[in-house]
């Protein structure tokens, strides 16, 4: 039986409802029970007085309270939850009957949104995002933000307009200077070289080949043979059509600089073809350089040049003396001419003061050198290109006083830079066998070492060291190295 107050289901066994306490007299057990023709009955509800025939009851007309799915009556005005317990008339309800707040719209798990705001994917009202940027969780998008963006798109613009200009810029010039915009094959083989050819500033009296253009007091240079080579350098950019060997020698007459070392002459620059256009050096293979070469002594070595027309070229030189002034000669060089003479100096190196095998140079607190000894070797080296009549090895030792220097570990010192055999021409380091090699060398250490020096000619040999201290002053020291 229900229970007429709160409608509650018990049996009729009970003298009181469970779920209100309501107490039940006998004389209202006769309303309590639900007849037949009554109230709605669902599908599963069973008999529930013994007087009562089980019957398929007919379609459900709802009088007074819709029954939910288990046959209990709801109220009338209340809309009643998935769980029958009735929602208030006004507001709508969420999901599990939960009443909402009026105006706000809702996520969707019932929870009220701020007016007017963007809401993110769960719900989540995101008031701080304006006139709807943003979406879903994401963070709101701040002020500063803004001005870095739009500084970067300036940038950006920025970059642009000065491109154009640049461009602008050099079609104007290129305007300018060829208006007819064609250009010239000449013109672009001149400007695509790195060496460019200087006009002299006065006439220059061109000097044929075999002849010597010397400088009283100062020096002789004189080309000795200029042959043309098919050997090409698969590393280098250029390519020439044809490549041509200058052999040639210079003597230092008396020219004595205090920033140069000694005399250097190269014939790698201001070259014209036999077209007249620019030439420029090439690096080819030779094993004799251009050295700097002291007073009394003679270089004899080689160079290579590029041109785009095969013939007689020249090659123009200019060069101060040791008063600073400018002196110049222009060479022509015909391929496959040579002249082997040229002159040398009658000065002699052993006329300037020199050390001896023995004695010690000594800068102080920086370092000190001695020549030790020295021995003629009869061994070559048969990948060498150097051909020297005579090898020697000299042996040195080097100590360190003091010497500091923030780009070296330590002192090291060579000895081979400025070497002049007995007849005053310039040695070289020759690629021999050592058992000491110098190396850098912590202050108060000292370094026992060895040099191998070529010459052409046997005998006696002056070199000389030029350093420079840890205070970046320069020192010079020359030794007579005689060979015993």
């Amino acid at each position: 039986m229900r229970c007429p107050l709160c409608g509650a289901e018990f049996s009729e066994t009970l003298t009181s409802c469970p779920n209100c306490g309501r107490m039940v007299e006998e004389s209202d057990r006769e309303k309590f029970v639900p007849k037949p023709n009554n109230p709605a009955m669902t599908y599963n509800d069973p008999a529930i007085h013994s007087n009562v025939k089980k019957y398929t009851p007919a379609p459900q007309q709802q009088t007074d309270a819709a029954m939910g799915y288990n046959g209990n009556p709801q109220k009338s005005s209340p809309a009643m939850g998935y769980n029958g317990n009735p929602q208030k008339s006004s507001p709508e309800m969420g999901y599990n009957g939960t009443p909402q707040q009026t105006g706000p719209a809702m996520g969707y798990n019932g929870t009220p949104q701020q007016t007017g705001s963007a809401v993110g994917y769960n719900g989540i009202p995101s008031g701080n995002q304006q006139n709807g940027q943003g979406g879903g969780n994401r963070p709101p998008i701040k002020k500063s933000t803004w001005i870095i963006i739009a500084s970067s798109a300036a940038a950006v613009l920025l970059i642009i307009v000065i491109a154009v200009l640049i461009k602008t810029n050099k079609d104007s010039n290129r305007a300018s200077t060829d208006p007819t915009g064609m250009g010239t094959e000449e013109t672009t083989e001149s400007t695509t070289q790195a060496w460019h050819y200087s006009e002299p500033d006065e006439n220059v009296e061109d000097i044929p080949f075999g002849e010597t253009w010397t400088v009283d007091g100062q020096w002789a240079v004189k080309v000795l043979s200029v042959e043309k080579t098919d050997e090409r350098n698969e590393y280098s950019s250029t390519d020439p059509k044809a490549v041509y060997v200058i052999k040639y020698a210079y003597t230092n007459f008396g020219y004595d600089n205090e920033t140069n070392d000694g005399l250097f002459i190269s014939f790698d620059s201001n070259i014209i073809d036999s077209a007249g256009l620019e030439g420029y050096p090439y690096p080819g293979h030779i094993s004799y350089y251009p050295q700097q070469v002291p007073v009394g002594a003679t270089c004899v070595c080689y160079t290579t040049i590029g041109v785009d027309n095969e013939g007689t070229f020249k090659v123009t030189i200019r060069k101060y003396d040791d008063e600073n002034q400018s002196h110049i000669a222009c060479f022509v060089l015909e391929p496959g001419k040579s002249s082997e003479e040229f002159f040398v100096s009658d000065k002699k190196w052993d006329d300037y003061p020199a050390l001896k095998i023995g004695e010690t140079w000594t800068v102080d607190g920086q370092w000190s050198l001695t020549i030790n000894g020295v021995k003629e070797v009869q061994e070559r080296n048969e990948y060498s290109e150097l051909k020297p009549n005579a090898v020697y090895v000299i042996d040195y030792t080097y100590t360190n006083l003091g010497y500091e220097n923030k780009y070296d570990s330590g002192l090291y010192i060579t000895i081979d830079d400025i070497v002049v055999d007995s007849e005053g021409m310039m040695a070289y380091g020759y690629p021999g066998n050592l058992e000491k090699y110098p190396k850098e060398t912590a202050v108060g250490q000292t370094c026992q070492a060895q040099e191998c020096i070529g010459v052409e000619n046997a005998g006696d040999m002056k070199l000389t060291v030029v350093k420079y201290d840890g205070n970046g002053d320069k020192h010079k020291q020359s030794f007579v190295v005689e060979v015993k």
